[in-house]
């Protein structure tokens, strides 16, 4: 549970290298592991734990190093399977307990959790790391000091007791083998969401003699990590915060079948380079994909799909692309040498010469133009487009280059406003890439976006789907493209399995970051985008679209201090004008506007969002801020017109259909025209999950049972029995109901169902609010307060635990702060008014 240590220098790697290599069976694997994992490499970080718990199967340590790579990649179910066997092995194993914790922890198990960290306490009554966690969960354990060890009696004479040996050697070491809890897993020094960021004073609500827990704000104002909220499921660790970007993106674990994108094989070779070849192995192709060898007198595999062009050894660092030849190469070479000496012909071999090097500089520009594009920056795309066409001097029919420009110039186009030229320039790079008749991953993710842009929204999802189905494809790059446009078509469900798994992929993409990081903001899960944001920023500190979204973020969200969305902004301001797309200058100015807005600079900002409203014009995001801006303003009516306008310019995006019946739920009286806008959405998107959810609260709220029960059935029938939201909403209309007992079968069901700690917690607060009812105080108490600790974000739990805790004399100091942060998150919310009216009493 302690820190990661420093990075290894180049020269402490190649040592630790040297020294596993010498012996790969000693106990040289665990600093070799340790250190490829403190620089990101889980590919390199597994191979060598592998090997080493091969070596030492039964010691534990082994498996809690490997045990720790899988948790960095979030991988937990192997990590858990690890840490069993580890426990197996010793069942006192404290970096085993600790590491299984905080797994369960961030998973929501909270009693398994506590009862892991617990073990590792005793095991480890003096490490700083199981006692900060402990205090991060809010566990009140202190280890049982050990019993004094019984000393012998000395013998006559002073010395050691008859039949005593030699003094025994203190234990050895283990390598520390917990992970750190993914600092944002999302967030600064790790992954999106530091889960243990330590909330400020004017933010945290302290527990009083009533035992309560503690609490922060949504997002704080000197850090957009969401203190004591959970890490993000999936997401990876990034160096700290100020570090430099990662140096590339890791490379997927060996155990995968990789879908290339870069550049294929035959580039950099000096030919000829004789190489031995497997008895019975057919020379692969260039450019293609490695197939599994045929066992003898087996049947050849079977015809599919042409394999992808390949480009693996670029990813993963593994040194220069190398020909396969034989015996025959060496010969060909002589007999060619030959013929060169006995026909005179010295310019054969000038041109040979040429013919290589030319090739050693197109592979050295194409291995380039791959690094550039894994930033994902609009100065970065630039720079390879620039990078793409020298290589296209030099070869004009070269197929990856073509690839490359055609995915960079179809986003240059759709996503950040280039125009028509720009649209002419990748249907261009589209056409000649496509005519080589080969598949290439670049090329596949250029299509589906253009497509997407063009309006064939359907194609785009259907191929790429397509695609990743095939028997032992992966590809980070495509599961991110397409996890981008189920999110941009609205489908937000399918969106988030399909970021998850690129995320698993190439764990340190900004662009994927950012796109987990967008699309919890239109799930509502604000504290969730925050942790993204940061981790995405934590690899690349300039990444433009994750600084206007965080910026965004915190603004929308009320922060007291709003000094960290300015200096975002900033960091966005100073960069020169050529590293901005033209999206993302517009993108620049509308938050800027916010930020005046939020200062009450109501001149500046106007004069702000026009001239973003006039670089970016009819964009539906801009009229969807401004619609939640006017929202919590209360100004209900110019809220609905903003989103009315999101709708006419993007009619098929049911995300706004939702923010529209929110907010006539929220509008007094606006129930049944909330029902009509959805009946009337559903029309267009008949099996839309959100829309069915809406529909049932509208009608809960208009008291209409029955038809709010059956547009939860009608999710279920969708989704399935154990769909936790369904299940949530079901139990809170019961509740509603007053039919307790069937709520608390259902709601125990929920929380059960849930993954996410929010769904827990929302579940918990359910479940709470029917033991007030009950007038059961402490199991109330201890309902609210195991859902703070699941989602401190939730401003419904504050106000719950001020009223529990008002009524108590000695809580009443902590009961006016919890109504406090209550107010502060959600002013007009359901219970402020009752909220102001307690903290009038108190």
């Amino acid at each position: 549970m302690a820190s990661e240590g420093a990075k290894p220098t180049q020269s402490d790697l190649a040592a630790l290298e040297q020294a596993f290599a010498a012996d790969p069976k000693s106990d040289a694997y665990q600093p070799l592991a340790e250190a490829y994992l403190a620089l990101g490499r889980f590919m390199e970080a597994m191979v060598v734990c592998k090997k080493g718990v091969k070596g030492h199967p039964e010691d534990p340590a082994a498996h809690c190093l490997l045990a720790k790579v899988y948790a960095r990649q979030s991988k937990h179910k192997k990590a858990l399977d690890e840490l069993a066997r580890a426990l197996e092995i010793d069942a006192a194993c404290g970096p085993a307990h600790a590491l299984k914790a905080e797994i369960l922890l961030e998973q929501g198990e909270m009693d398994a959790g506590a009862e892991h960290l617990k073990r590792a306490a005793d095991a480890m009554p003096d490490d700083e790391g199981v006692r900060e966690a402990l205090r991060k969960w809010g566990i009140d354990y202190e280890p049982p000091s050990p019993a004094p060890e019984p000393t012998a009696a000395p013998a006559e004479g002073g010395g050691p007791p008859q039949g005593a040996g030699p003094p025994a050697a203190a234990p050895e070491a283990t390598a520390e083998t917990a992970a750190p809890p993914a600092p944002v897993e999302d967030s600064a020094g790790g992954a999106p969401g530091a889960g243990g960021a330590t909330p400020s004073p004017t933010e945290t609500a302290v527990a009083g003699p009533t035992g309560a827990s503690q609490g922060s704000a949504i997002v704080d104002a000197t850090s957009l990590t969401v203190p004591g909220t959970q890490p993000v499921p999936g997401a990876p660790q990034a160096p700290g915060v100020g570090a430099a970007p990662a140096a590339a993106a890791v490379a997927p674990p060996s155990a995968e079948v990789v879908l290339p994108e870069g550049p294929p094989p035959g580039y950099g070779v000096r030919p000829p380079v004789p190489a031995p070849e497997p008895a019975g192995a057919a020379a692969a192709a260039p450019g293609t994909v490695a197939q599994p060898a045929t066992p003898p007198g087996g049947p050849p595999p079977p015809a599919g799909p042409p394999p992808l062009a390949e480009d693996d050894d670029f990813e993963t660092g593994t040194g220069p692309i190398r020909v396969q030849g034989t015996k025959r190469g060496g010969m060909r070479s002589t007999l060619l040498l030959v013929l060169v000496g006995l026909l005179g012909l010295g310019g054969f071999g000038v041109w040979y010469t040429n013919e290589a090097a030319t090739k050693r500089e197109i592979a050295r520009l194409l291995k380039e133009a791959q690094k550039e594009l894994s930033h994902d920056s609009y100065a970065a795309y630039k720079q390879a487009s620039e990078t793409c066409e020298k290589i296209l001097e030099l070869d004009p029919d070269q197929f990856a280059a073509h690839a490359y420009l055609a995915y960079i110039d179809v986003l240059r186009w759709g996503e950040h406003g280039e125009g028509d030229v720009m649209l002419q320039s990748a249907e261009r790079h589209l056409a000649a890439a496509k005519a080589h008749g080969k598949e290439h991953s670049h090329l596949i993710a250029a299509q589906a976006y253009y497509d997407f842009f063009k309006g064939n929204e359907d194609k785009a999802i259907d191929d790429l789907t397509a695609i990743l189905e095939r028997p032992g494809t992966t590809s980070g790059l495509l599961s991110g493209t397409l996890g981008i446009i189920q999110m941009w078509a609205g489908r937000l469900d399918d969106a988030r399995k399909s970021l998850i798994r690129a995320q698993e992929l190439s764990p340190g993409e900004p662009r994927i970051l950012a796109a987990l990081a967008e699309l919890a903001r239109r799930r509502g899960r604000d504290a969730e985008a925050a942790r993204y944001y940061e981790n995405a920023l934590n690899f690349d500190p300039h990444h433009v679209d994750s600084l206007l979204g965080a910026a965004l973020l915190i603004i929308e969200n009320d922060a007291v201090d709003n000094a960290r969305a300015e200096q975002f902004l900033k960091k966005v301001e100073e960069m020169p004008g050529d590293q901005k797309s033209p999206r993302q200058q517009a993108m620049y100015h509308f938050a800027r506007a916010q930020l005046l807005y939020a200062q009450g600079k109501t001149q500046e900002a106007r004069a702000a969002e026009e001239k973003a409203k006039m670089l970016l014009p009819n964009n539906a995001d801009f009229a969807s801020m401004i619609a939640r801006r006017e929202f919590r303003a209360g100004h209900y009516d110019a809220a609905v017109d903003a989103i009315r306008e999101a709708i006419r310019i993007e009619p098929k995006r049911a995300t706004f259909y939702v923010q529209l019946a929110r907010i006539l739920l929220a509008k007094p009286g606006g129930e049944r025209e909330a029902i009509e806008a959805l009946e009337k959405a559903r029309a267009q998107l008949p099996d839309n999950v959100d829309l069915l959810m809406l529909l049932g609260e509208a009608n809960a709220k208009a008291r209409r049972w029955d038809a709010a029960l059956a547009a939860y059935e009608k999710v279920k029938a969708l989704k399935g029995d154990r769909y936790g939201p369904a299940l949530l909403a079901i139990g809170t209309l019961e509740r509603k109901r007053r039919n307790f007992e069937a709520a608390k079968k259902t709601l125990t069901q929920a929380a059960e169902a849930f993954v996410d700690p929010t769904g827990k917690a929302r579940a918990n607060l359910e479940l709470a609010r029917i033991a007030i009812a009950e007038r059961d105080d402490a199991a109330a108490r201890k309902l609210l307060e195991r859902a703070l600790r699941l989602d401190p974000s939730l401003p419904d739990t504050y106000f719950f635990l001020g009223q529990q805790l008002a009524g108590d004399r000695r809580g009443r100091a902590t009961a006016k702060e919890f109504l406090q942060i209550y107010l502060k998150r959600d002013p007009s919310g359901p219970y402020a008014e009752r909220a102001r009216g307690l903290m009038r009493r108190l």
